[in-house]
């Protein structure tokens, strides 16, 4: 038996209904009301109504995000975070111009990022502070320009530049102590008398999984920085000594597999510099990749600066 309107079998139909429903969470309740709304009804529909309501479709989940307004919210900050942690500032920005009146840039919520090798990394705080933990210095600039049109929008500044660095940004070589872990691993490949690819990634494996548990420690960031850029800047140093040796084989799992791998992991506005990738790599990129992070670096603790100064002076109490 088929429904007026449909080319499936109400089994198909209800089969087709089960495969779309995923457990309701109250953050995704507008969409999964939708869905339900449309996988029931659409069968049944003639085709000059399954055009209207396609037409509508947009405007009625729009509307429905406006009954749940905790769901709204947790909807757009997940689309302009998205934006933030992949240095997208122009499309991140005509959200803030467009939200400018509900606040959305003080909205605290997390966001996800999907690396190469599957693994996903979990970050949680209004934008403005993923930015900063990001080190996205342009990013960070903008999202500050629209701290500041909200009502005490420079003591809010303040506050989450203390969340997100309690101890104040210190740029440069800071975490000296993730290094311990790539040194090791590259003393492993140094040393290892393996005669083919396979053999060394099976010797540098434990290695391997402790330096992916620096780069993604599991848990939810909540403060700090999101990457050391200075662990890739000295994961290539090393493989510029790799290369000293003449062993292609060493050479390529170094580069591949580890300085590939932190590579993954790097947030996404420093990829845009220009020669980080690790390929085609010399001592005179390496000068030249320094200098430019540093610059970066720079700007970032710039743009924390002037908001610092824009915040409110508290009176010292009597």
């Amino acid at each position: 038996m088929t429904t007026s309107g449909s080319n499936f079998t109400e089994d198909e139909n209800e089969q087709k209904l089960s495969d779309k429903l995923e457990p309701v969470f109250l953050s995704q309740l507008p969409h999964q009301v939708l869905l339900l709304f449309l996988t029931i009804l659409w069968p049944m529909l003639s085709k000059p109504d399954q055009t209207r309501l396609t037409q509508t479709a947009y405007t009625l989940h729009r509307d429905l995000l406006r009954f749940f307004p905790s769901a709204r919210f947790e909807h757009i900050h997940k689309e302009l975070s998205q934006h933030v942690i992949q240095s997208q500032k122009n499309e991140a920005e005509k959200i803030l111009i467009s939200e400018e009146s509900s606040d959305i840039a003080r909205y605290s919520g997390q966001v996800q990022k999907q690396i190469k090798d599957g693994t996903v990394q979990t970050f949680e705080g209004p934008v403005y502070r993923i930015a900063l933990g990001a080190e996205d210095d342009e990013m960070a600039a903008m999202i500050q320009s629209h701290l500041l049109k909200y009502e005490n929008g420079e003591s809010q500044i303040k506050k989450q530049q203390e969340k997100q660095y309690p101890e104040g940004y210190v740029p440069g070589e800071t975490e000296k102590t993730d290094f311990f872990v790539l040194d090791k691993l590259f003393k492993i490949i140094c040393h290892s008398t393996a005669t083919d690819g396979d053999a060394l990634e099976k010797e540098c494996k434990p290695s391997l999984e402790a330096l992916k548990k620096q780069l993604n420690p599991g848990h939810v960031i909540e403060s700090g920085k999101h990457f050391n850029i200075h662990l890739y800047l000295r994961a290539l140093e090393l493989c510029l000594e790799t290369a000293s040796s003449n062993n292609s084989m060493k050479i390529d799992f170094s580069v591949k597999k580890v300085a590939g791998l932190i590579y993954s992991y790097m947030p996404a506005h420093y990829t845009k510099i220009h020669g980080i990738a690790p390929v085609d790599l010399n001592s005179k990129c390496l000068t030249q990749l320094r200098t430019a992070i540093a610059e970066k670096q720079q700007r970032l603790l710039e743009v924390i600066q002037r908001g610092e100064a824009l915040a409110p002076k508290q009176t010292p109490r009597l």
